[in-house]
């Protein structure tokens, strides 16, 4: 399995961010079924609404795909509206990426 999160606007909308990418078959065991549960609770977790109807100009967004058997899952969401879920996954990418 392949995860890669992309990251846009915000305060470098200007600027274009690397992805991060992991592949599953270069990880620990118990690493991986970790980023199994946090991405099936982020596809399962539901969205909460945004109250405003708009994303502010300088909201973050992020999109992590998901690329095993079958086609591509999508996740996508914002920093001003994003699941407990998502932003746990989120995390998880983003420290793990850093301890590589």
């Amino acid at each position: 399995m392949k995860v890669t999160l992309a990251r846009h606007g915000g305060h470098t909308a200007g600027m274009r961010l690397p992805s991060k990418v992991i592949d599953t078959a270069s990880i620990p065991k118990a690493d991986r079924e970790q980023l199994v549960r946090l991405i099936d609770a982020a596809k399962s977790a539901s969205r909460p609404p945004d109250k405003s109807g708009a994303i502010p100009g300088d909201a973050m967004s992020f999109t992590i795909s998901i690329e095993a058997e079958g086609p591509p899952v999508i996740i996508r969401q914002s920093d001003v509206s994003m699941s407990s879920a998502f932003a746990a996954l989120l995390d998880w990418i983003e420290k793990f990426s850093i301890r590589k």
